[in-house]
């Protein structure tokens, strides 16, 4: 069952996101047309060089996310792992730490 914290976050995340994403549309429209410039002032890279030889950014970029979705999927399964250990078997909320004991007079206060 929702909280009214938990909606709230998600609608912050919501409108977040929506924001990251209208900021990367214009860098990329930005960069479509910049790139589309450049493309036709620069030399095509010779074979056998070490341009050449790259793979494709997307590729790399595809890559290189990918191993991130495992490392992040990696860390929820753990996190969840853990909490599920610091969770009673009837799934309530753990239970408040007890009171700590009132701290012991020391010997030389018991001696005096």
């Amino acid at each position: 069952m929702p909280t009214a914290i938990t909606e709230i976050t998600s609608k912050v995340q919501e409108q977040l996101l929506d924001a990251l994403r209208a900021g990367q549309d214009a860098v990329v429209d930005t960069v479509t047309s910049v790139a589309g410039t450049v493309e036709r002032v620069l030399p095509e890279p010779a074979k056998g060089t070490l341009a050449f030889n790259l793979p494709l950014a997307t590729e790399a970029a595809d890559q290189a996310f990918g191993f991130a979705e495992k490392v992040l999927d990696a860390q929820h399964r753990f996190v969840t792992r853990v909490l599920s250990a610091l969770t009673p078997e009837d799934g309530t909320a753990a239970s408040k730490p007890a009171p700590k004991a009132a701290a012991k007079t020391s010997t030389a206060n018991a001696a005096a």
